[in-house]
């Protein structure tokens, strides 16, 4: 066993110290903390996840003991195996934001279960365009609750319904190609999170936008540092 491997184990170990009791042990229930039931690099990725879950809910000061009795297998399982999908820093950030939430909120009400298969359909740029349109959002909604005046925001429509991040932003920001923004914006239109905006925004080349759907962005605000 390499260093690096050890090394993974034994931060498993201490993890499962943590999350078994919290979880009502499903994890060693069902094997996935074990490395010899999943490949050593979705193990990694779930061992680094849960990590920083830990890290999340002990800077938050959430006392777990006050709903791990409520926590079951089929809330917070599909969130742990999907996250060993992906290295990507982007998303591993939002699998432990959302299994964070789900932790504090077992009822399920907060984070859809669907959640974790939509985050699993990501690639890293869709994340990160994801987490810029959010960013995007969160600054007009501050900048409405400090009273500002707000050009060309309509009182009939939520504010993530109105702001859009268009393929010229995008390009900016990603210095990707136009084509693989634009496969990458199909993709996140597809999962349900984006469209291509009310009738507010029908003067645009509504091809060529991201605007949030109700779905996409109680998804990213629950999984993206607001």
């Amino acid at each position: 066993m390499s260093i690096e491997e050890k090394a993974v184990e034994e931060t498993a170990k201490t993890l499962r110290q943590y999350i078994d009791p919290m979880l009502l042990a499903p994890l060693s229930e069902l094997g996935l903390l074990t490395k010899d039931k999943i490949a050593f690099w979705r193990f990694k990725n779930q061992v680094e996840m849960l990590k920083r879950t830990k890290e999340i809910i002990d800077n938050s000061g959430f006392d777990t003991k006050t709903i791990s009795a409520s926590i079951t297998p089929d809330l917070v399982v599909p969130l742990i195996e999907s996250s060993g999908d992906s290295s990507d820093q982007n998303i591993r950030e939002m699998f432990a934001r959302l299994l964070a939430n789900a932790i504090k909120n077992p009822d399920g009400e907060v984070v859809h279960p669907s959640y974790a298969k939509a985050l699993n359909q990501l690639a890293p740029l869709d994340a990160y365009l994801v987490n810029i349109l959010f960013q995007l959002v969160k600054r007009y909604e501050i900048a409405q609750k400090a009273g500002q005046k707000l050009k060309n925001i309509k009182g009939e429509f939520p504010i993530y319904r109105q702001i859009m991040l268009n393929l010229e932003s995008a390009r900016k920001t990603t210095e990707k190609t136009d084509e693989v923004i634009t496969i990458s914006f199909q993709n996140i239109r597809r999962l349900g999170l984006c469209d291509q905006g009310k009738e507010v925004l029908n003067f645009l080349n509504r091809n060529e936008i991201l605007v949030f759907t109700d779905y996409g962005y109680s998804l990213a605000s629950q999984c993206i540092d607001n």
